[in-house]
C-alpha cells in the first residue's frame, strides 16, 4: 500500500538529505544546513499549532451538550453541522447532515509532524551547529514526536488496558517509500513515547537555554512523561515525573489574587502555562446560531460550587446575541498572547493526587487536591476522604472540573473505564422540549475513531474499528 501518511505531498521533498538532490545551482530549493535551518523547518512543520489538532474530542464528552436559541437575522443557522458525528457517535462521524464530508484531518497532520521529526533526528547531528543547539534541536523533535504519538494512540487506538489492545502505526522513516504499514499494539506505542519523552527530558537537561512556551522544554516533557505514565497505570513513574516537575515549577495561578474579570484563563501571563499550542476558537460553539454545542449541566453544577472562581475565569456571559454563557478558557492568539491549549502545571498536582489514590495513599491525594483548590476558591474549600476510593473519585472530578474543555475529558473517559454517556440533540428551536437523544454505551466501540475516510479508501489492509450504526431515540 502507499505510505499511510500519503497525505503529505508537500515539499519537504526539498528537504530530501541525498547529496544529488540538493544541488546549489537550483536557487528555487530552501537547502537546510545548519541546526537553525532545521529548526525552522521542525517548527513550521512538525508543531502543530491550527484548529484541527484533537479538536473533535470535545464533542464526544459528557461536558457538552446541544443547545438552541431562536431564529436570527439570517434565519435557521446551525453550527453544529460539520461535527454532529462526532457528538452522536456515528459510524463514520466525518459525514454531515448534508452527506457532505468535514475531513478529519488528525491523522495526516500527526504523521507529516512524526515524518519531519524523523527527517531532523536522522541529520540533526550532521548538521552545524554546537553540541548544546543540535541537543536543543533532537530534545524538541522526541518531545513532539512523543505528543504525536500519545494523540494519534488515543484518538484511533483501542483503549488502553494492559498494552495488548489495537494501537497505531509507528513511522520510522524518513523518505517517501511505498512501504506497507499495520498497526502496533498500544503497549507497543507507549513504549516509543515513553523512550523518545526520556530522550527528551535527558536533552532538554543539557541545554541551558532559556525554555520559551512556544516550543518543547523540560517543563513540558516531565508533565507529558507524567500523564503518559498515569495513562499507563504506572502509578510510581506519575508521581516521580510530576514531583521532578514541581520542584522545579510549583507555581499555581491563584485566582482570588490574579483573577482579572473577562480575561482568558490561558494566556501568556499565566504562570502554570509551561507549552502552549493548538488553535482554540470553535465555530460550533458560537451563539450567534440557532442551534450550537455549549457545556453541560454536569460541569456547570461542577462549578457551581460556592466561592469557586473558575466559574467565572473559564467561562463568561455573553451580552450580544444571547446573553447567555459561553467558553472563554482562551481566545486566539492576538488576545492572549498564547496558542489555544496549553500544558499547565496544575495537571501535574492531579496526576500525583490520582495515582496517589491509586496507590492508597490517601493523605498525598487530598494535599495535593487541596493545594489545587486554594488557588482557585475565594474562600476554604477544602475536602476530605476517608477510603482510597473515595480520595480517587474526588481527584477525577477535581481533574474533570479543573481542565475541562482542553482536550483532557475523552482520554480520561476512555482510561477510567468508558462510562455510559447520553447526549441531548435539539431538533425543534421552537420547542426546547423536543429533541434526539443519542446513546454511546460502556466500552462503546464508538470510544475509538475509525480511520479517516481519506485514508481507509487508500489503505484497504489496515484493520479498522467497527463502529454501530447510531440510531437516536426521539424524546
Amino acid at each position: 500500500m502507499k505510505k499511510y501518511i500519503y497525505i503529505i505531498l508537500v515539499s519537504i521533498i526539498t528537504f530530501s538529505c541525498t547529496e544529488d538532490f540538493l544541488e546549489e545551482s537550483d536557487r528555487d530549493k530552501v537547502i537546510p544546513k545548519t541546526v537553525e535551518d532545521y529548526s525552522q523547518l521542525l517548527y513550521g512543520e512538525a508543531y502543530i499549532n491550527d484548529n484541527s489538532i484533537a479538536s473533535v474530542v470535545r464533542y464526544m464528552t459528557d461536558d457538552v451538550t446541544s443547545k438552541t436559541g431562536k431564529k436570527g437575522w439570517f434565519g435557521v443557522t446551525d453550527k453544529r453541522e460539520s461535527v454532529a458525528g462526532y457528538y452522536n457517535w456515528q459510524a463514520e462521524p466525518e459525514y454531515n447532515y448534508s452527506v457532505g464530508i468535514a475531513e478529519d484531518k488528525n491523522w495526516g497532520d500527526l504523521y507529516h509532524s512524526i515524518l519531519i521529526c524523523n527527517i531532523v533526528l536522522d541529520v540533526a547531528d550532521a548538521s552545524d551547529g554546537s553540541e548544546a543547539e543540535k541537543s536543543q534541536l533532537k530534545a524538541e523533535a522526541y518531545f513532539v514526536r512523543a505528543f504525536d504519538y500519545f494523540l494519534l494512540v488515543n484518538l484511533f487506538g483501542e483503549p488502553y488496558v494492559n498494552g495488548a489492545e489495537m494501537g497505531v502505526p509507528i513511522n520510522d522513516l524518513i523518505g517517501m517509500e511505498d512501504v506497507r504499514f499495520t498497526r502496533s499494539t498500544t503497549g507497543e506505542v507507549y513504549t516509543r513515547i515513553k523512550s523518545d519523552l526520556d530522550k527528551a527530558i535527558e536533552l532538554f537537561g543539557k541545554v541551558n537555554s532559556k525554555p520559551t512556551i512556544f516550543k518543547g522544554n523540560l517543563k513540558a516533557s516531565l508533565l507529558l512523561a507524567s500523564r503518559v505514565a498515569l495513562y499507563t497505570k504506572d502509578w510510581k513513574s506519575t508521581i516521580e515525573y510530576a514531583d521532578d516537575l514541581l520542584k522545579i515549577s510549583p507555581t499555581l495561578k491563584n485566582l482570588d489574587k490574579d483573577y482579572v474579570n473577562n480575561e482568558p484563563f490561558i494566556n501568556r501571563k499565566n504562570p502554570e502555562i509551561l507549552y502552549t499550542y493548538g488553535y482554540y476558537y470553535d465555530g460550533a460553539f458560537s451563539q450567534s446560531a440557532t442551534y450550537f454545542f455549549t457545556y453541560s449541566d454536569e460541569i456547570d453544577q461542577l462549578l457551581s460550587t460556592d466561592g469557586d472562581i473558575r466559574s467565572r475565569a473559564f467561562f463568561k456571559i455573553v451580552t450580544g446575541y444571547y446573553g447567555s454563557t459561553s467558553l472563554a478558557k482562551s481566545d486566539v492568539a492576538d488576545e492572549t498572547g498564547a496558542y489555544g491549549y496549553a500544558f499547565r502545571t496544575a495537571e501535574a498536582y492531579l496526576n500525583r493526587a490520582e495515582a496517589y489514590a491509586e496507590m492508597k495513599n490517601i493523605s498525598g491525594c487530598i494535599n495535593d487536591l487541596n493545594y489545587l483548590r486554594a488557588n482557585r476558591f475565594s474562600k476554604s474549600a477544602d475536602v476530605s476522604a476517608t477510603t482510597p476510593e473515595e480520595a480517587l473519585e474526588l481527584a477525577r472530578i477535581e481533574r474533570r472540573t479543573e481542565l475541562c474543555f482542553e482536550g483532557h475529558r475523552w482520554f480520561d473517559l476512555r482510561r477510567q473505564g468508558c462510562p455510559r454517556i447520553e447526549h441531548k440533540f435539539m431538533i425543534d428551536y421552537k420547542n426546547v422540549g423536543m429533541h434526539e437523544v443519542y446513546v454511546l454505551n460502556e466500552n462503546d466501540a464508538a470510544y475509538t475513531l475509525p480511520l479517516p475516510l481519506a485514508v481507509s479508501e487508500i489503505e484497504t489492509t489496515m484493520k479498522n474499528i467497527k463502529r454501530p450504526v447510531r440510531n437516536h431515540i426521539n424524546k
